[in-house]
């Protein structure tokens, strides 16, 4: 999917998401949906979801699921202005931000923290 909008492959993206391919996969998807100017609240949203259902190594600094929780956090709190005019996307995204938190995910907190300043 480099180099090209996520858009213009959403049923792979969304193939992905529900494929045990996922953990291999999950740090391109996630590139993909940051450079990506197509709506990714909901991709973003499930592949939080999936990660929280997986939940290995999300707060261990050591593992890569702890630099995809960070990034992804990142990249939810940048949508979260996007889904003003969808509230129970919001609703979704806040609520999965949420779980984040409670699983010790690394670098959500900092992320929430950065929109503050």
């Amino acid at each position: 999917m480099r180099g090209q909008q996520l858009g213009e492959h959403e049923e792979l993206a969304r193939a992905l998401l529900r494929s045990r391919a996922l953990a291999e996969g999950r740090s391109q998807l996630m590139h993909a949906l940051k450079s990506s100017t197509a709506e990714v609240a909901t991709p973003l949203v499930t592949l939080a979801e999936q990660m929280l259902e997986d939940g290995d190594g999300l707060g261990d600094i050591r593992t890569s699921a702890a630099g995809d929780a960070k990034e992804l956090s990142e990249l939810l709190i940048r949508v979260l202005g996007d889904t003003r005019d969808h509230p129970t996307l919001r609703m979704e995204a806040l609520d999965v931000l949420d779980r984040l938190v409670a699983a010790g995910a690394w670098g959500v907190v900092d992320a929430m923290a950065s929109v503050e300043r």
